[in-house]
């Protein structure tokens, strides 16, 4: 049987961490902080938590554990004052904010494979006079927080360096469903998207012409009724990628697909995809650079998406295990890629000795 240690600093959530560890099927008990290594060892736990207090690690006679706690060999979390006290014993440096804060934050981790050449890589594509587009079938945010979120990562972008599902949406929705009024079963920065684009657009199942699903962060059951009645009523269905998931940093939470999916099962009716794996948004990127098949290749981290996008628009393909994809996922899907590398920074490199 798993077990969980739970290290008790005077937090107020120890109860709640406690259970939402139960929830997910593990043992776990809820301990002192002065409890001994002998009674760790005793307890032999799986894992540990160190929960939240009131103390910071600059104060007087902090709550402190004894280290070799944190060399047992094995996974050790960390929250609020935990995560202090652990940076405080690994020889890290905790300073102060300027601000006090409550609630989440966002930290950049950039010592991973995951991002190893990307900069670099970037850069060749430019210096061999090539072009490179960011593709994404996130429909819930703006171009602007993507930006944003490469910049905090080391890697300058601007706007007209994406190309969004939403992007290739808005195209499909002109030529196909000219005028139609769009209910959105999104968020709000998805539908502020499609108005500026000229795309009419509502949240009144009355007025609307057509069902346009995309990944909604704001979901209500209100908006499933909506859709639900709406495609009883016959209107067409779009949606703007099948991701099943979207990853976060707590997991992965249901995307288009898992919902588009749900609808299906409920109505019967199947929507128009428009975003990766459909060739669209590669034949777009090839018609905003006027690079031609021969010339353009697609990387990517997800098989039934990203890799099978280039290869449904007949374009070479790059499929890279750094992310969410493995091995196994090309047996499993039956897609594939032109080649395959471990990360960007394996591929740069590869690059850098050919030229």
């Amino acid at each position: 049987m798993k077990k969980v240690l739970v290290l008790d600093f005077g937090g107020q959530y120890n109860l709640l961490v406690a259970r939402r560890v139960r929830e997910c099927g593990v043992y776990c008990e809820i301990k002192s902080f002065r409890m001994t290594m002998d009674e760790v060892r005793a307890f032999a736990p799986d894992a540990i938590i160190f929960t939240g207090g009131p103390a910071t690690v600059f104060d007087q006679g902090a709550p402190m554990i004894d280290p070799e706690m944190l060399s047992m060999g094995v996974p050790v979390l960390g929250i609020c004052y935990g995560l202090q006290l652990m940076m405080h014993l690994l020889g890290g440096q905790c300073c102060k904010a300027d601000t006090r804060e409550y609630g989440k934050t966002e930290l950049t981790h950039t010592d991973s494979p995951l991002f190893d050449g990307v900069p670099e890589f970037l850069r060749h594509v430019r210096s061999m006079g090539g072009r490179y587009l960011f593709l994404t079938n996130n429909s819930s945010r703006g171009v602007e927080g993507y930006i944003e979120k490469l910049r905090r990562l080391g890697i300058e972008s601007a706007p007209g360096d994406y190309l969004t599902s939403v992007d290739a949406t808005i195209r499909y929705l002109k030529a196909a469903l000219p005028g139609k009024t769009c209910y959105i079963f999104g968020t709000d920065s998805f539908l502020s998207q499609l108005d500026r684009a000229g795309i009419p657009v509502t949240r009144d199942r009355e007025q609307a012409e057509v069902l346009l699903c995309g990944f909604d962060t704001e979901l209500t059951f209100q908006k499933l009724e909506d859709a639900c009645i709406l495609l009883n009523r016959g209107v067409p269905f779009v949606a703007t990628n099948p991701d099943w998931v979207c990853p976060t940093w707590y997991g992965s939470v249901p995307d288009c697909g898992s919902v588009c999916r749900m609808l299906t099962t409920a109505t019967g009716r199947e929507p128009v995809v428009i975003g990766k794996p459909q060739p669209e948004m590669a034949l777009l990127a090839m018609e905003r650079t006027g690079f031609s098949p021969e010339q353009t290749v697609l990387l990517g981290d997800r098989l039934y998406t990203d890799v099978a996008c280039g290869v449904n628009a007949g374009i070479d393909t790059v499929f890279v295990l750094s992310g969410e994809g493995t091995m196994a996922d090309i047996d499993t899907y039956r897609i594939h890629p032109t080649w395959v590398y471990p990360d960007i920074g394996t591929l740069y490199r590869e690059l850098e000795e050919t030229v």
